[in-house]
């Protein structure tokens, strides 16, 4: 399912940051725990294809080299708590990449609106599967609306 969160007239405060390279490794094994229900899993790839796509996924969010840039939450000892990779599609469309963090999501959906309106932008897009119930829950919570479905069939 396609979302998109009109971002004018929201005004946040969030605690996210920017991720730092030194960041990857521990991005990458959340990264590789937190989409095992994703549809890139077994039995359409091998076992372990889902852990390593989304760990190079978030290490090319924070270096830039596909989404733009990766906001990550921490504790309070400096551990991280959630991420969400974000890119700019056009002039006024940002995209929602990866979301993860156990109960942090509306915190990382607030971090996410906030990055888009500091760019100008006037919405916020993200995708999900239909299989997903939090996600759904949240995005619809956070003032997004549903713009399309898709189905992807495989073999």
């Amino acid at each position: 399912m396609d979302f998109a969160l009109p971002v004018k007239g929201h005004s946040y405060q969030h605690g996210a940051e920017i991720a730092h390279l030194t960041d990857i490794p521990a991005l990458r094994q959340l990264a590789g725990e937190a989409f095992a229900l994703s549809r890139f899993r077994a039995p359409w790839y091998a076992p372990d294809a889902s852990a390593r796509f989304y760990a190079q996924w978030i290490e090319n969010a924070v270096r830039g080299t596909f989404d733009h840039q990766c906001l990550v939450l921490r504790t309070q000892t400096g551990a991280i708590r959630g991420y969400v990779s974000l890119r700019e599609l056009n002039d006024t469309d940002a995209r929602i990449g990866l979301l993860a963090g156990r109960g942090a999501g509306a915190e990382l959906m607030q971090a996410a609106i906030c990055w888009a309106q500091s760019r100008g932008k006037a919405t916020l897009r993200v995708a999900t599967q239909l299989g997903n119930t939090a996600a759904l829950k949240r995005y619809i919570q956070s003032g997004a609306n549903i713009e399309s479905t898709a189905y992807w069939l495989y073999r």
